[in-house]
């Protein structure tokens, strides 16, 4: 059995901010939000001052962001606030920002992207920030301008992963892992910078897996090339951190390179091989419980991998078999499964 690690979470908590600061935000929820306010433009030279702007437009509770753009050859700093789906309902809103805090207005494209949405509710990537839109209020839940991550633009990019009953959300930010609770308005980083690293080059897809009631997740902290990679699993509230495949020694030449949960959640059947080299796509079939405790399933063969993706199906656990040439060069994949019962 391997040594299991437990490891203190950090919990990287933003306070919401009140007042229903975009309009009909169950609009904005079910609808994907195509337009913005602009309130100002400043040379880039001047952004600090369009940066006063928008503090203080967050600070009273409204969803506003900066973007950047060029513009007849100078680059300015643009102030946008709100999320709509219709130009009525922005310039309607327009309007009545522009009387209430004195600001001139018009109606543009947003810069904006629902990463989730879940009856009311619905997470949004703004630059710089996330959001969670209801029916109640507009709530600001991370700030990750303010947190020295840039100026957030990349969000518009993530890839969210929603938990079996659509309340929480997974994604990637800047090689750090996010959980967030729709419910209670928070996010949490569920593995930091150092620890997890998603630079993979197309490699490997990335793989944020929910245990099948959501109250787990299991990620590999590395997914690029030839890298030693550790399975890790944390709980959604981000309690409970910790590495039950450990793989991180600089000597070790092991990857986990393909996982997924027993329907009893209590343990983690995953692929480990050799990490390095092209004729290694695979490995040995293994099981994990929650306390690190290890167990062969499939070991391989002289010429025989066990590879992913891995899928439970009828009862079955269904992967893949490659069975290589004398020169393991070529190989030939077959289907094959079993019981889960027996697993």
């Amino acid at each position: 059995m391997r040594r299991l690690i437990v490891l203190p979470v950090l919990l990287l908590l933003s306070p919401p901010v009140g007042g229903l600061a975009a309009g009909d935000a169950a609009a904005a929820s079910s609808r994907t939000p195509r337009y913005s306010v602009q309130v100002r433009a400043v040379p880039l030279a001047e952004k600090a001052d369009g940066l006063a702007t928008y503090r203080a437009l967050r600070d009273k509770g409204y969803l506003a962001y900066v973007v950047e753009a060029e513009a007849a050859g100078a680059k300015w700093l643009r102030v946008r606030v709100g999320a709509f789906a219709t130009r009525r309902e922005a310039d309607s809103f327009g309007r009545t920002l522009s009387a209430k805090e004195g600001l001139d207005h018009f109606v543009t494209e947003a810069s904006l992207k629902v990463l989730h949405a879940a009856g009311a509710r619905a997470l949004l990537a703004a630059p710089g920030a996330l959001w969670i839109l209801d029916e109640e209020r507009d709530r600001e839940i991370l700030d990750l301008a303010d947190a020295g991550q840039g100026d957030g633009n990349g969000l518009l990019a993530v890839r969210p992963a929603p938990s079996p009953d659509g309340r929480g959300v997974l994604f990637v930010y800047r090689d750090r892992l996010y959980g967030v609770d729709l419910d209670a308005g928070a996010a949490r980083m569920l593995a930091e910078e150092g620890e997890f690293d998603a630079y993979f080059h197309g490699q490997r897809p990335l793989r944020l897996l929910w245990s099948p009631s959501g109250r787990y997740v299991a990620f590999v902290d590395f997914v690029d090339f030839e890298a030693p990679t550790s399975l890790w699993v944390v709980r959604a509230d981000g309690s409970e951190r910790r590495c039950l495949i450990d793989n991180r020694d600089p000597r070790s030449q092991s990857a986990v390179k393909d996982f997924i949960w027993h329907p009893t959640e209590d343990r983690i059947l995953f692929i480990e091989g050799y990490g390095f080299g092209t004729v290694s796509p695979g490995g040995s079939i293994h099981s994990v419980d929650m306390d690190g405790n290890e167990t062969p399933v499939l070991a391989t063969g002289e010429r025989i991998q066990f590879v992913g993706p891995m899928r439970i199906d009828d009862d079955f656990l269904h992967y893949g078999k490659l069975t290589f040439d004398e020169q393991f060069i070529d190989a030939t994949r077959t289907e094959e499964r079993l019981p889960i019962s027996g697993l």
